[in-house]
């Protein structure tokens, strides 16, 4: 439905200015056209040489990057520093980028996977340049920038809530200007602003969702004024406010900005697409505001999570009762009802811009999500209980005896084991199925954690590569590590993701350990000198060159389709993006010390890209 807050329907047709140029369309699959090259790899597709292609890829955190010129570095990364990675990629003969999810989460929170509403990109991401941005120009940024706080912006941890700020300033100047050459004057950009906004049914809720969460300063609706609870009742309020003038343009600025994002990363695939550069783009599972938005698809005071597990131990709440994420909770029954609508429509947006996804959490996606009847803030009462105690518990609190559970079924037992596998092969076809009609060539599900025993055996049956995280690659927990030849092919292999500590920082926390007269930590050690093949040798306390080399050429050669490496892991650096399960004031907000392609020179990049020659893992096929 459309809104006070949205503006008219209109069509136009796709017009970039210079810097983030298309040289032709990009609405169908990448690299469609005569001159289609073999460069990606969708899995189970041979070469010319009758083999299956194997790849490697770099998990770059676009927040945690830096632009090549310091000049466009506004304290964190955006879509000048994804053009870096892609460079560094390209020059290093490795295939893919791999990012987390450049969702907007709100004016304080940095994390990427509680977005606001599915589909919003993250507003810091946005390139704040006269050739990457309409109607600005370069004394918008010159007045409204003081060089000073860009010098301490760009050191140290990010400051996300200033640069957002900063940003805002100068993107609305090039707004106002844009409402007075191009809306008002029927532009062939205003045009183009007009067909995005209305083939998305999410923008223009989106401006309203963001133009509140500022108002009020938080991007959770749960905690605005009850009157505001529904998308319906929000509208109907700015509708009626004194300042209803100054909202609607705020709404619209919003929109405005998510316009700019979506061209930008439009270009920026196609700048990846010309340098033979796969980007991988993922999708959050969770989602904070979609409830306001469509609240006959979520559950009413249920907030998601994962049960405890042995894999993600970190403080005593995680061990104990689980992960209390706060996000919304899809009821899928409701979902399927509408044909996953809103999952066809996050996909194809993410496939815009990316050329491969991943979806997050896929073991909630295909099993069913697991949820709470408590917030996170409340989940240390219930340390140590039962789910019996916990669900007594809450009915002496709330009257609702209720606990920690899956849905839509509790348990994988009898009838419902068959129940929860037709319905996961249902739900798991569906973003698969967008991203191959989208053209794009690959969709990963991210099943770590605990889950059912037949989970893995159907991603394989549907085409879905699973991803291993070599720590836990074991023939029991905690025990002895399996080997990296007995990998299949269809995996994406990985010493660490995002939620782990890298390759250095694991063997210095094992180090550290072992120095503290910890046997486990010894064991754990020696076994892993085994993994990387430096079994039987002195073992190394500090991180040495060996160490690294070792750690690079096992998960090269393993049998998998896809090897996936930090962007430091070739250098041996010490990154750490977030580490589940612990309170980490410095989560998502550490950046890289320099540019990747800084280091294109550096004597272990040649090397690195000798060992993916000698690997066989190519980034395109000859």
């Amino acid at each position: 439905m459309r809104t006070a807050f949205s503006i008219r329907q209109a069509s136009g047709r796709l017009s970039l200015r210079s810097g983030f140029k298309l040289a032709r369309s990009v609405s169908g699959p990448i690299g469609a056209g005569t001159n289609r090259r073999r460069w990606m790899m969708f899995w189970g597709l041979k070469n010319r040489n009758g083999k299956s292609p194997k790849r490697v890829a770099i998990l770059a955190p676009s927040l945690a990057l830096r632009p090549a010129k310091e000049t466009h570095d506004w304290g964190c990364g955006d879509n000048q520093a994804r053009r870096d990675a892609i460079d560094f990629a390209s020059k290093m003969g490795i295939w893919g980028v791999w990012d987390l999810p450049n969702a907007d989460s709100g004016p304080l929170d940095p994390s990427p996977f509680m977005p606001l509403l599915a589909g919003a990109l993250n507003p810091v991401q946005v390139s704040v340049s006269p050739e990457d941005v309409p109607c600005l120009e370069a004394a918008d940024i010159k007045q409204t920038v003081d060089p000073t706080l860009l010098f301490h912006l760009r050191r140290g941890l990010i400051k996300y809530p200033t640069v957002l700020l900063l940003k805002r300033m100068v993107l609305w100047k090039a707004f106002r200007r844009f409402q007075e050459e191009c809306v008002r004057t029927g532009h062939q950009l205003a045009h183009e602003f007009e067909a995005f906004c209305s083939a998305r049914r999410w923008v223009a809720p989106y401006g309203c969702y963001r133009t509140l969460a500022e108002l009020f300063g938080d991007g959770d609706w749960k905690n605005w004024p009850s009157h505001l609870t529904t998308h319906a009742s929000s509208c109907k309020w700015l509708d009626g406010h004194a300042d209803r003038t100054e909202f609607r343009q705020t709404c619209q600025f919003w929109q405005f900005v998510q316009w700019l994002l979506h061209r930008q990363g439009v270009a920026l695939k196609q700048y990846a697409t010309e340098r033979n550069v796969a980007l991988i783009g993922m999708l959050s599972f969770a989602t904070v505001g979609d409830r306001w938005l469509y609240p006959h698809l979520y559950l009413e005071n249920w907030w998601g999570g994962a049960p405890p597990e042995p894999a993600f131990i970190g403080d005593e709440v995680t061990a104990k009762v689980g992960q209390v994420w706060g996000g919304d909770v899809p009821d899928w029954i409701k979902h399927e009802e509408e044909g996953f609508l809103w999952h066809r429509e996050r996909t194809r947006g993410l496939m815009e811009t990316s050329h491969c996804g991943v979806g997050d959490h896929f073991i909630g996606h295909a099993r069913g999500p697991y949820a709470f009847p408590f917030k996170g803030s409340e989940a240390h009462r219930f340390v140590g209980m039962s789910l019996d105690e916990m669900a007594a518990e809450m009915f002496r609190t709330t009257a609702r005896r209720v606990h920690p559970r899956y849905f839509p079924r509790q348990g994988d037992e009898g009838g419902d084991r068959d129940l929860n596998i037709a319905d996961a092969k249902r739900r798991a076809a569906v973003c698969r199925d967008e991203v191959k009609a989208a053209g794009g060539f690959l969709w990963v599900g991210e099943g770590l954690g605990k889950r059912p025993d037949w989970l893995t055996k159907l991603m394989d049956d549907e085409g879905i590569p699973d991803i291993v995280v070599t720590k836990y690659h074991r023939k029991h927990d905690f025990g002895p590590y399996k080997g990296i030849d007995e990998l299949p092919y269809l995996r994406v292999v990985t010493p660490a993701t995002h939620d782990f500590p890298c390759p250095r920082e694991h063997w210095e926390d094992l180090a550290a350990a072992v120095a503290a007269c910890n046997h486990d930590a010894g064991v754990e050690r020696g076994r892993y000198c085994e993994f990387i093949g430096l079994g039987g040798s002195t073992v190394p306390t500090s991180y040495t060159e060996d160490v690294r080399r070792a750690v690079l050429r096992t998960h090269l050669a393993a049998p998998c389709g896809l090897t996936l490496l930090g962007a430091g892991d070739p250098f041996g650096w010490k990154f750490k993006t977030h580490e589940v399960g612990r309170a980490d004031a410095w989560a998502w907000l550490r950046r890289y010390d320099d540019p990747l392609t800084a280091h294109l020179d550096d004597p272990a990049a040649e090397e690195f890209k000798q060992m993916v020659r000698d690997s066989g893992r190519r980034s395109h096929d000859d």
